[in-house]
């Protein structure tokens, strides 16, 4: 599963603009391919905005239901703290409720697939795994059952992958499922991504 957005201010944006149930737990971004702490300071910042990148390519047609899941305001107020020049490109003198999601996810595409924009992308991604947050973390537990030190998983074996994804889908949409798994790195093998996945991503 992915690592936080390596821009150090966006955790903290995050905490205090996002626009959830301050009652309920927010899931620790740390997953599967997550680097402890300590060496995440360490990381290559443009190695994780590549991986984030990646990652949405691989949602294929599921990328617009990701863009729609994400509280608008809530990325768009982040986005004005941390990519002013992004925000004031497409959204400046704009009011939150005047912009539609399908404007919001044309920027999106043109940003992330197109400029390359690695913040913008690990912003989208953060965003959703605030706003889902109890499927991340569900994912987050299954992955911990397999070796609680998730640096150490290489590969997720097929057996493994089925049982996830069989309690898993008891709760949530297998939509929602597939997005979790490509977006947070999750080490499923390519063929059960494919099998799994595969109708709704169009792989």
């Amino acid at each position: 599963m992915t690592t936080e957005p390596t821009n150090p201010e966006l955790e903290t944006a995050a905490a205090n603009e996002a626009d959830v149930d301050a009652t309920q737990p927010i899931p620790a971004q740390a997953a599967a391919s997550a680097p402890a702490p300590e060496a995440e300071a360490e990381g290559d910042p443009d190695k994780d905005a590549a991986d984030a990148i990646e990652a949405l390519e691989k949602l294929g047609k599921l990328f617009g239901r990701m863009a729609r899941s994400v509280p608008l305001r809530t990325f768009l107020m982040e986005l004005e703290k941390l990519d002013r020049r992004t925000f004031f490109r497409y959204f400046k003198g704009y009011r939150y409720q005047s912009i539609t999601q399908k404007r919001f996810e044309e920027v999106l595409r043109k940003e992330i697939f197109g400029v390359k924009n690695g913040l913008v992308a690990q912003l989208l991604i953060f965003n959703w795994d605030e706003t889902e947050w109890r499927l991340y973390g569900a994912m987050k537990k299954h992955v911990q059952a397999i070796n609680p030190d998730v640096e150490a998983i290489e590969k997720i074996d097929d057996a493994q992958a089925d049982a996830i994804v069989a309690d898993l889908i008891e709760n949530y949409p297998i939509e929602d499922i597939a997005v979790c798994t490509i977006i947070n790195g999750v080490r499923f093998t390519p063929e059960k991504l494919a099998e799994k996945f595969g109708a709704f991503t169009g792989a």
